[in-house]
C-alpha cells in the first residue's frame, strides 16, 4: 500500500517555480547529488563544531587549574596543623604552603618555612596580622 502525498505537496511545482535552478537540481542530476552532500557535510561538521564549543565550556585541566586545586587541598590540610596561614593564589603563597604542610609531617626544617615566609612578606614576627598576607 503505498503512501499518498500530501494534496498541497508538489515536488515538480516547486521545481517549476525555481525556474532555471529547479531544473538544475532535479532528482538524480549532478548538482542536485552535489547540493546533497554539501548540506550533509556542513550538518556534520555543525555537529563537531557544537559538541566542539560544549568541550570547550568546560573547566580545562590545566597546569595552573590543577595547581590551584592542589593548592587550595593542602591549605585544607595544613588547616588541621595551623591556624594562620596565606590564603592567597600567589606563587609564594603556594610554595610557602607546600615547606608548611612538610614542616608539619616532619620531612622538612621548620626555619626554613618561617625564614620564606619573612622574606616573601617582609613582617618578621608570625603573630603579626599582615604576616601571612603574601
Amino acid at each position: 500500500m503505498a503512501k499518498e502525498p500530501h494534496p498541497n505537496y508538489d515536488p515538480d511545482a516547486i521545481r517549476l517555480s525555481l525556474g532555471v535552478f529547479g531544473k538544475l537540481f532535479e532528482k538524480g542530476s549532478p548538482a542536485g547529488k552535489l547540493t546533497l552532500a554539501f548540506v550533509g557535510g556542513v550538518a556534520v561538521m555543525g555537529g563537531f563544531l557544537w559538541i566542539a564549543n560544549y568541550f570547550a565550556d568546560k573547566e580545562p585541566l590545566t597546569y595552573r587549574g590543577l595547581a590551584l586545586k592542589q593548592h587550595a587541598e593542602r591549605r585544607q590540610q595544613l588547616l588541621t596543623y595551623r591556624s594562620k596561614v596565606c590564603t592567597t593564589n600567589s606563587a609564594a603563597c603556594i610554595k610557602w604552603t607546600e615547606m608548611a604542610l612538610q614542616c608539619e609531617k616532619g620531612r622538612r626544617l621548620c626555619g626554613e618555612m618561617e625564614a620564606y615566609r619573612e622574606r616573601v612578606s617582609g613582617v618578621p614576627v608570625s603573630s603579626d596580622p599582615s604576616a601571612y598576607s603574601f
